[in-house]
């Protein structure tokens, strides 16, 4: 079963892609002709780390570095400076660690037929903290866009 949904998962992407209209159409496509407002520091603080640690929801499932949600809710407040070194050192050298771009893809039934393969959705199960680094990144973007007014109305 295993081998089974994971052949069906690795190539049904490529078919849903392959469904999609182009998208690059001349008047769908605006072409850029200055950039004069970056984003330079991704916005984290003590404050942010730790109300992210505590927000956990010790019932989700750890990713491929094996670090328990509940582990960092609970040992929270004593790892905030360590997990903040880790984010500005990741954020000033524009890296993650290797293990951040990996997961652990998981099938998740849907419905009905338990033995269909279509009956499965793939669920990508990340490293939490990866997860929290993502929310700054977001947050600082989203932030940027606003104050800036570079969101399109259709975004």
């Amino acid at each position: 079963m295993a081998e089974i949904l994971n052949n069906h998962f690795s190539t049904v992407g490529e078919k849903l892609a392959a469904e999609l209209p182009a998208l690059y159409q001349e008047d769908r496509v605006s072409h850029v002709t200055s950039v004069t407002h970056t984003v330079t520091t991704i916005d984290i603080t003590y404050e942010t780390v730790g109300k992210c640690l505590k927000d956990l929801k010790p019932d989700m499932s750890c990713g491929p570095d094996k670090v328990h949600p509940r582990l960092l809710e609970s040992a929270g407040p004593a790892l905030i400076p360590f997990v903040m070194l880790l984010y500005l050192s990741s954020a000033s050298s524009n890296l993650v660690p290797n293990l951040w771009k990996s997961a652990n893809i998981s099938p998740l039934f849907k419905k009905d037929d338990e033995t269909d393969k279509q009956n499965y959705r793939p669920i990508s199960l990340l490293c939490v903290p990866e997860k929290i680094m993502e929310t700054f990144v977001a947050s600082t973007v989203k932030t940027h866009m606003i104050d800036h007014d570079l969101a399109s109305s259709h975004q």
